[in-house]
């Protein structure tokens, strides 16, 4: 059972941002108390759940560390490490439109969706009908999850731009010192009462107008290219490095709770001066590369119709193109009010709730 949890927490908190994780040699590793993974290459789509108009260029993880109180675990806390966290993000690229591959992404947005709608609904009839040991196993997860304590060190986050200004490429990027979450072991006990400690040291956020990419760079002098650049501090900071700690508290009564001075989720943070300072130069490219973002997203928007020859070659496609982009919302719209259309989504409805049925 814990070898099946710790590979769940691994595949959890990482396997959807890198690749390589193998979780099956882990019975060795657990009878020494900890899980140690070395260089950990980002996974290009790292950043698809963030819907961000990204992808990642290069990144990689040091290291990750999960060490687990083989004796006690659902009493003493598992604690995540994770050191050198390097990410290089730059402007998605938009391929040429091909019909299959949009209608096959479509199809796994709307899988990916009816998946988490049908893992609430198992979650929410097991609740009403649980059995005593599925209450005690639950329990027991529960309880290692919110014993969960997370440890990052030298994170670097950095986004370069040669697209919106080839002339003048720029970088925008973010560092983190240190990052940890966990139990506030100093604050009183206090009954049905769940207290974390967040303490973020050295955060900061800095625009470069002109610099130079450190994306196409090799593997090999990647990481210590990313770790030089974060430490000499030798960027044009919008906001320079700064310390900052937060005490969360949450309420786990069952019960509803009928006081307003008796708040659900409790926040106490601490901040020290913010120092914020923007030139003239960042303004303005700030300001172009969020237009460019907004003509990358129109562009995706109707580059199903966008022809492939310039406008001197052929005019009439391009005239064709104009038409469709802005006549397709109003053609949508009025197919969505025949009743054709209604009919199809009412057979579709009863065809989804009759094989649903069967299927439970």
């Amino acid at each position: 059972m814990l070898e099946g949890l710790v590979a769940w927490v691994l595949n959890t908190y990482l396997g959807k941002y890198v690749n390589n994780l193998n979780t099956d040699q882990l019975s060795v590793a657990l009878l020494k108390g900890a899980v140690e993974l070395e260089n950990l290459p980002l996974k290009k789509d790292a950043l698809k759940e963030l819907e961000l108009p990204f992808e990642v260029k290069a990144g990689l993880i040091g290291k990750v560390t999960l060490q687990i109180p083989f004796y006690r675990p659902h009493v003493d806390p598992w604690v995540i490490s994770i050191s050198s966290l390097h990410l290089i993000g730059a402007p998605e690229k938009l391929e040429d439109f091909d019909d299959e591959k949009e209608k096959l992404l479509e199809r796994e947005r709307k899988k990916a969706l009816l998946q988490a709608l049908e893992d609430r609904w198992k979650n929410e009839r097991q609740r009403k009908g649980e059995s005593y040991w599925y209450s005690v196993t639950a329990s027991v997860v529960t309880r290692i999850v919110e014993n969960i304590e997370l440890k990052i060190q030298d994170v670097h986050l950095r986004f370069e731009d040669g697209i919106t200004n080839p002339s003048h490429p720029f970088a925008f990027g973010i560092c983190i010192k240190n990052v940890s979450m966990q139990n506030a072991v100093n604050e009183p006990v206090q009954k049905l009462m769940r207290k974390k400690q967040l303490d973020v040291a050295e955060f900061s956020v800095y625009w470069d107008v002109d610099c130079t990419f450190l994306g196409d760079l090799p593997q090999v002098e990647l990481q210590e290219a990313m770790d030089k650049s974060m430490e000499s501090r030798d960027h044009h900071y919008i906001l320079e490095p700064v310390c900052a700690s937060a005490l969360l508290k949450r309420n786990c009564s069952k019960e509803p709770l009928r006081s307003r001075h008796a708040p659900r989720i409790e926040c106490d943070i601490h901040l020290e001066t913010i120092p914020l300072k923007l030139s003239q130069l960042q303004y303005r490219q700030m300001m172009a590369f969020l237009k460019e973002l907004e003509r990358k997203e129109r562009q995706s928007r109707f580059r199903r119709w966008k022809p492939r020859v310039a406008v001197s070659e052929n005019c009439r496609e391009w005239w064709y193109f104009a038409l469709n982009a802005n006549l397709n919302e109003i053609r949508e719209e009025r197919k969505r009010c025949t009743w054709d259309f209604l009919l199809h989504r009412a057979r579709d409805a009863v065809s989804y709730t009759d094989k649903n049925t069967s299927a439970s």
